[in-house]
């Protein structure tokens, strides 16, 4: 109720805004302007020009365009095509007719007057007009600067940019034209309606229902189709002008007068035919597509050359035909018709000389006073009847033939409209209708002679061709041209913008001018504040490396974004005039990329860029009100000012960071922003004792025209850093104590501005608060504006923060909120979820709470502070570590404890990213639910308590940590009511005296809907914003994609977190990251993640329900367990269901191989380690106190040994047959786990296949035994579970007492099966291809605007898949390599042993082999097959080939190869070293040795140096050929230089593994791809 009274919603749709628009001048005037605004003192010149491009004048308002402002459109119900002249007839005339308007009252309209006389009502008038035209212009300015906005935030495209823009044609009537977005399709309306008037205008035979058809036609267009037709009629008028040319002046004046005259008199109906308007509309719009067309070839080089046109302009006949033109006569009216051949004879007594005009000028001059422009007499072609001297005949139609395609179209279609224009005209009539006739007939008349002119614009080719090129040349005629096109052709299913962004944002701004906001002063008395923002490390400016980056499914960064805003990327690329995507990292366009990205994603850039709009927007304000350009600069820097908490920029910037240059890109971009750090310096250099400065600097000013018109990137950088060459990077040192300013190898960038030293490092708490709270000092105005890095700002909301700065006189607050949209909302569905949940909160709920309950805090930022009230009454937050975790809301604790108001405004808001993944939203949660339990235990909540009455403080705490306590309590409720039920099934007590107990299902589904009563609030808030139709959607697909699972699973998240604190403590900040989620994420991580909190407890509500439904009597099992199941399913399958890819077979098959080796990982961290990780989470154990200890063994053991207890039965204690079943359970485990310990410790005495084949039949053993006992005997299902709840408790018991290495092996055995089942049903979800549904669920809301996530997910699986092919082939190209270098081999040696034999057995040319090793040409073996890959892994990665040829040997001269095989025993790479000629000896050189592993220094050495001494390798030297006299032998093996091998191992992650004295590569944990 309280939203619909303050009229949210009112303008939630296009359709909507439409209507509304017409108000919108005056309301923005009424709430954005002062009320005195435009009063003397700020006249001004019409030479100022505002940044839109719009003249601007002084504030007070403009009139609507049918209702007198619009210049040939007429006013409301009367003329369509007249102009008032009593109002300006332009913007220049509106600026030199002056701009006071001190007699108006402060709504704008003039008081009453004391003297009444036509002359006084006329001013009134006049000035009362100007007055309503001035508020047209400001608002055309205010709208097209925040259009333009839109655009250049790539929003909107150029022509949708085109489509929403005032329009500005000086040189016409009107000071503005509406927006196509306004007036496009209503004149088309305008001429059905007309037709559709005519027919019963002319069915009528009564004047008096004549004139009713009329006045109801004029009764039905609104003001935005009366503008649309005058403002077609006025640019037609000068389009034909200007194309007809000084020829047809005054027949194209008299005609077009004519035809308004008929308009404003409603007399069109008599003289026209209706039915031809819309033939003769498409033909001017032929005409203008065709002007158009030409503008930019022929505006460069015209058809018509000088020469050309000035030989035409000089011939005899062209001044004759001059002196036929402007020759005038009374009838106004051609009395016979006079074949054109003839017209060049004709010669009258009064000669008038024609003017040659130059090439660029007018081809005729004609008498422009004797032109006629309506009535009668005057203004037509030359009177027929005068006094003419004939003088030769000249040739019929002798004109100069010249070739113009585009001139034969426009006059085709000139010729068209003229003609189309004669058959509209009505011809007949008598009695009353004879004016009637003779004034059709006087336009009939001009018609003709228009057509028939030899030397006009339909005949003449040279006058035609030059007065297109002459038009083309007019920088006019673009817009124009455009307008007409707009205005015929757009349809308003068209104007819509594309983004749902730019809708929305227009929306809520149309919407706000209608709501309650108090007046504003002017711009010299309104109040200052300044925008703080605190920044740690965060991402500044997105790099080409953040950009180009991928994740592990190979998706980068730039990737997602161009996905996820597919119509913003295409804008953009349409902005920069980049029609390729390939060319956005040339150092032209890098920049521009970065600055783009970095705005989607929440990086500080966008949020200063945002906020900087105050600057813009001040400016404007200023402007629009009359102040000076000096005054303007000064009130700029004097009203707002921004101060960016960079606490580690200092050491950022001597680290070389590339975040410190992008922070100065952002100084330079803005020099009016000052960033403050914090900055660490040594007292000297013998003590260790530091110095601690709050520093702020700004941009350096005087190297402005060096660096600034320089802001690009160097496209090779890597980092993508800003280059030297963009803001002229320098090294800021450290300014010394003594105060010399800051020095570097470059002009500095950057310039202090202030150095204050603190008495202490600063930093004692979280740092967040610290770094706010010494940046207040730097702060300029009355009031701070708190904004986080993950905000943004929104040029069209900075106008409203002046009336948003009144509302602390207007109630008094001491803390200010305003509005926050979550920007994030259509990247998932969880985004959506976190956006819905925040608009919940952010509208309704502190709506409420500020008003009627008068309880609301500060929830963070953007809330505006009273500085007085920060610096003296606790700064903006606290800073204690821990308890302080929430450290913004201590601050509204203040404020309340200390009676101050804090109130809530709705009519101003920003943006506001949040996160779109579960890993972050849980992150998120659990920060929260910490820190709301840290407040519940601190002195602010005791004192606010004690100070509140109690209506105050029940509202205060169901606003506040009520609501995680309500989470907790509704979850511990969960826990009991189920072992409660479990307790009376197995317990057989379901029923009251004897009576069985069967709650009904109905009642259930009555209390369920109770609870989602609790959903009416976010019913009623989308339903007031967007609408009933579009609240039900949202809704229904919340629900169908899963939305209730997510909430719920986030109740136990809260209640967890909460719990965990209030009994350990530990809270501590929890970063989320703010980055985009574009990765699956694996099994193991999401384990790490939701385990403790969430699998653990629904895989044990489970089982409970389990049990339960086995155990009881009740007929209603799921009536009275459906909701406890839903919790159940969102707990364990919650963290897979909003994970993408989770239900594909490969992923799924990928994560369990990762999950095992995570779980069987002895030791490192808790991301590789089942072990580690386990203790790091049950670390908080040792924390508990005493008291806390025993009451959770009190508590969960005894429910635990209740329930086993239970499931044993009586018979079970009493029978010791039953307990016999169960220690044979006990002990066929002991057996097998007994089996398992020995078989592990006999690792050295039996072998690994003996091992491993009596571990297989161990296990099959004991899994045969215990199902032939379950089969046959069905208690041992419930001994087992029975045993499961037993071992519980010990462990639990034991957990708590300290014991913790005591019990892991339980903990891990269960973590082990718990995982296996839910594996079994995600490989289940997989086979049922449930996978699509998940992608199309999750990402809905990216789908239905534009983006395909699938694309994204299909290029991940396309890059693995491409990945491994690419592997595959790279693995079959070095098999076929080795065959063919074995079939070489194999000739080479044949050829060397024939060569040998020739030459003696005992030559050294001989290849002796060892009889131990099979010849070079041995098949390639499965093992030798098996290593292939490695070595494949090994070369691709050392970008070396796997076989090379040799050098040259050192002594000889003579060429040397070496070729290599695989040995098929044991599979390593031999090499073989073949001489091709014979030679001296000498040493190998180094390229005789082939790198195919790298080999330690060590082993190198040896195989070089051993020679015959290694008896188990003879190979490595003997075989050789040709060793060599005193020389070493050719190294055999796969040698390569120690520093080389060094190298290469490092690189390729492969280790040597000796085989005697050769060595070959395995590879080892290999990094991950």
């Amino acid at each position: 109720m309280a939203a619909l009274m303050d009229r949210q919603g009112a303008v939630r749709t296009s359709y909507s805004l439409r209507q509304h628009f017409m108000k919108l001048p005056f309301a923005l005037s009424e709430k954005l302007f002062p009320s005195n605004a435009g009063r003397g003192g700020f006249q001004r010149s019409a030479s100022r020009v505002s940044t839109s491009g719009l003249p601007v004048i002084a504030a007070g308002g403009a009139v609507p365009a049918g209702t007198g402002a619009g210049g040939g459109a007429g006013g409301g119900r009367g003329s369509t095509f007249s102009t008032l002249s009593t109002r300006a007839k332009s913007t220049n005339q509106l600026h030199q007719a002056g701009t006071d308007t001190s007699s108006l009252s402060s709504s704008g309209q003039p008081p009453p007057t004391v003297v009444k006389s036509p002359a006084n009502d006329a001013m009134l008038v006049e000035e009362f007009l100007d007055v309503r035209s001035r508020r047209w212009v400001n608002f055309s300015t205010v709208w097209n600067a925040i259009v333009q906005s839109l655009r250049d935030g790539d929003l909107l495209s150029n022509g949708e940019r085109d489509i929403l823009l005032f329009q500005h044609f000086d040189w016409l009537s009107k000071p503005v034209y509406l927006p196509l977005y306004q007036t496009a399709g209503r004149v088309e309306t305008a001429l059905h309606d007309y037709k559709n008037a005519a027919v019963s205008y002319h069915q009528e035979k009564q004047p008096a229902k004549k004139m009713l058809v009329a006045e109801q036609l004029r009764e039905s267009f609104d003001i935005p189709a009366w503008e649309a037709v005058g403002e077609l009629w006025e640019l037609v008028q000068w389009v034909l002008g200007e194309l007809m040319g000084p020829v047809h002046q005054s027949d194209v004046q008299h005609i077009l007068g004519k035809l308004s005259t008929w308009a404003s008199s409603d007399n069109l109906y008599s003289h026209m035919v209706m039915n031809g308007l819309p033939t003769i509309l498409n033909q001017i719009c032929s005409i203008a597509a065709a002007l158009n067309s030409c503008i930019k070839s022929r505006s460069k080089s015209p058809v018509v050359s000088a020469e050309l046109l000035y030989s035409y302009t000089n011939e005899p006949s062209m001044q004759k035909l001059a002196t036929v033109s402007s020759t005038k006569g009374s009838g106004g009216r051609m009395k016979k018709s006079i074949s054109t051949g003839f017209l060049s004879a004709f010669d009258t007594p009064h000669t008038a000389t024609s003017s040659s005009s130059s090439a660029g000028g007018d081809l005729l001059s004609t008498d422009k006073a004797s032109g006629g422009g309506g009535g009668g007499g005057g203004g037509g072609p030359a009177d027929i009847n005068a006094v003419r001297t004939y003088t030769k005949l000249q040739p019929f139609r002798s004109t100069n033939n010249l070739k113009d395609q585009v001139r034969d179209k426009i006059r085709e279609d000139v010729r068209s409209v003229l003609t189309n224009m004669k058959a509209a005209l009505r011809k007949g009539g008598s009695g009353k209708e004879s004016s009637v006739v003779h004034e059709v007939q006087e336009v009939l008349d001009r018609l003709t002679f228009i057509m028939s002119m030899e030397r006009g614009f339909l005949w003449s080719d040279i006058y035609a061709s030059n007065q297109v090129d002459e038009l083309a040349k007019d920088p006019r005629l673009k817009s124009v041209v455009s307008k007409i096109h707009g205005l015929c052709k757009v349809r308003q299913t068209q104007i819509e913008p594309v983004s749902p962004e730019a809708r929305r944002r227009l929306h809520f701004f149309v919407n706000s001018l209608f709501m309650t906001m108090p007046s504003v002063p002017s711009m010299v008395f309104s109040k200052e504040y300044t925008c703080m923002t605190p920044f740690y490390s965060e991402d500044v400016i997105l790099t080409r490396n953040d950009l180009e980056s991928k994740n592990s499914d190979g998706v980068s960064t730039l990737l997602y974004l161009q996905t996820l805003y597919k119509n913003d990327w295409h804008h953009f690329l349409e902005r920069i005039g980049c029609p390729d995507d390939q060319k956005i990292w040339s150092t032209k366009h890098l920049q521009e990329t970065r600055m783009w990205a970095s705005m989607r994603a929440q990086t500080l850039f966008r949020t200063v860029e945002g906020m900087m709009f105050s600057e813009k927007s001040i400016r404007l304000l200023a402007e629009i009100e009359g102040l000076s350009p000096k005054t303007i600069d000064v009130m700029a820097k004097l009203k707002f000012s921004y101060v960016v908490a960079c606490q580690a920029y200092g050491t950022m910037k001597k680290a070389g960071d590339h975040k410190a240059d992008d922070i100065e890109f952002l100084l330079a971009r803005f020099p009016n922003l000052r960033v403050a750090f914090i900055e660490t310096m040594r007292m000297s250099h013998r003590h260790d004792s530091l110095s601690y400065y709050s520093v702020l600097i700004k941009h350096n000013t005087d190297t402005d025209a060096q660096h600034v018109d320089q802001a690009t990137t160097s496209s090779g950088s890597s980092s993508g850093s800003i280059s030297n060459d963009s803001v002229g990077e320098e090294v800021m040192t450290s300014k010394k104590a003594s105060g010399k300013h800051l020095t570097s190898r470059h002009p500095a960038t950057v310039t202090e501005v202030y150095r204050i030293k603190l008495p202490g490092n600063p930093i004692l708490g979280e740092g967040k608060p610290e770094n706010q709270n010494h940046a207040i000092i730097f702060s300029r105005g009355r009031y701070l504006q708190a904004i986080d890095m993950n905000q943004a700002g929104y040029f069209e909301e900075s106008l409203k923060m002046r009336n948003l700065l009144q509302e602390f006189d207007v109630t008094g607050c001491k803390i200010l909120g305003f509005r926050e949209h979550i920007f994030t909302g259509s990247v998932s569905s969880v985004a959506n979820y976190m956006a819905l949940q925040e608009l919940s909160f952010v509208t309704l709920g502190q709506r409420v709470l500020a008003s009627p309950l008068h309880i609301r805090q500060h929830y963070g930022h953007p809330d505006l502070f009273d500085k007085m009230f920060v610096m003296t009454e606790g700064g903006m937050s606290k800073a204690s570590r821990g308890i302080n975790l929430s450290e913004d809301v201590f601050a509204g604790f203040n404020a309340t404890i200390r009676g101050h108001k804090i109130d809530f405004r709705e009519y101003v808001h920003v943006g506001k990213g949040r996160d779109v993944g579960l890993q972050q939203t849980y992150k998120f949660e659990a920060k929260l639910s910490q820190g709301n339990a840290e407040q519940s235990l601190s002195r602010d909540m005791c004192r606010i308590c004690q100070r509140l009455d109690f209506f105050r403080l029940m509202s205060f705490y169901y606003g506040g940590i009520g609501h995680y306590m309500t989470n907790t309590i509704v979850m511990f409720t969960l826990f009991v009511v189920v072992y409660i039920m479990i307790g009376t099934a197995v317990f057989n007590e379901e029923g009251v005296n004897g009576r069985a107990l069967n709650p009904q299902g109905v009642f259930q589904l009555m209390l369920a809907g109770m609870g989602l009563l609790q959903t009416l609030p976010l019913c009623a808030t989308l339903t007031v914003e967007k609408g009933l139709i579009p609240m039900l959607q949202e809704i229904s697909y919340m629900i169908i994609s899963g939305g209730p699972l997510y909430f719920i699973f986030h109740i136990q998240t809260k209640s967890f977190y909460f719990q965990q604190t209030i009994l350990a403590g530990g809270a501590m900040y929890r970063p989320t990251g703010r980055g985009f989620v574009i990765r699956h994420s694996p099994f193991d991580e999401n384990w790490r993640f939701f385990a403790s909190s969430h699998i653990y407890f629904g895989a044990e509500i489970m089982i409970s329900l389990v049990i339960y439904g086995l155990y009881t009597k009740s007929e209603q099992y799921w009536g009275i367990t459906w909701s406890i199941w839903l919790a159940v399913i969102s707990f364990l399958l919650g963290p897979f269901w909003f994970n993408p890819l989770s239900f594909e077979s490969a992923k799924v098959l990928e994560d369990y191989k990762a999950w095992m080796q995570w779980m069987h990982e002895p030791g490192g961290s808790s991301e590789q380690s089942w072990r580690t990780w386990w203790r790091e989470e049950n670390a908080f154990f040792k924390t508990l106190s005493t008291s806390a200890r025993l009451s959770l063994m009190m508590f969960k053991c005894s429910l635990w040994l209740a329930v086993a207890v239970g499931l044993g039965g009586r018979q079970f204690i009493t029978s010791k047959f039953e307990q016999a079943r169960v220690v044979e359970i006990v002990l066929i485990v002991c057996v097998y786990l007994l089996c398992r310990y020995v078989l592990h410790h006999l690792e050295r005495s039996c072998g690994y296949a003996s091992r491993r084949l009596l571990h297989y039949g161990a296990t099959i053993l004991t899994l045969g035994t215990l199902g032939y006992l379950f089969a046959n005997h069905s208690h041992y299902f419930r001994y087992m579970v029975s045993l499961y709840y037993l071992a519980a408790a010990v462990a639990y018991f034991l957990l708590l007492g300290g014991y913790n290495d005591t019990v892991i092996v339980v903990f891990r055995v269960h973590d082990l099966v718990l995982g296996h089942v839910i594996f079994v049903f995600l490989l289940v979800m997989s086979v049922l291809q449930v996978g699509y549904m998940q992608t199309w669920l999750l990402y809905h809301n990216a789908l239905s605007s534009g983006v395909v996530i699938e694309d994204v997910l299909k290029y991940a699986r396309r890059t693995k898949e491409s990945a491994n092919i690419e592997e595959d082939q790279t693995i079959e190209n070095l098999r076929s390599q080795l065959e063919e270098q074995k079939l070489m081999i194999k000739q080479l040696m044949d050829n060397d042993a024939h060569r040998g034999h020739g030459h003696g057995q005992g030559s050294s040319h001989n290849l002796s082999l060892h009889s131990s090793h099979p010849p070079p040409s041995a098949t390639l073996t499965s093992s030798a097959a098996a290593l292939v890959p490695s070595l494949t892994q090994t070369q691709t990665q050392q970008q070396q080939p796997l076989l090379s040829g040799g050098g040259d040997r050192g002594g000889g001269g003579g060429a040397k190869k070496s070729y290599g095989a695989l040995s098929s025993d044991n599979d390593v790479i031999q090499l073989h070293s073949v001489d091709t000629q014979d030679s001296g000896s000498g040493s190998p050189s180094d390229n005789s040795y082939v790198d195919v592993s790298p080999l330690q220094g060590s082993n190198s050495s040896g195989n070089k140096s051993q020679g015959g001494k290694n008896k188990k390798n003879k190979a490595g030297s003997g075989s050789g050929p040709r060793s060599g006299a005193g020389s070493g032998t050719a190294a055999t093996g796969t040698a390569s230089p120690p520093s080389q091998a060094k190298k290469t191992t490092s690189d390729s992650h492969v280790k040597t593994v000796p085989s005697g004295d050769f060595v070959f590569s395995q590879p080892s944990a290999m990094p991950p791809r």
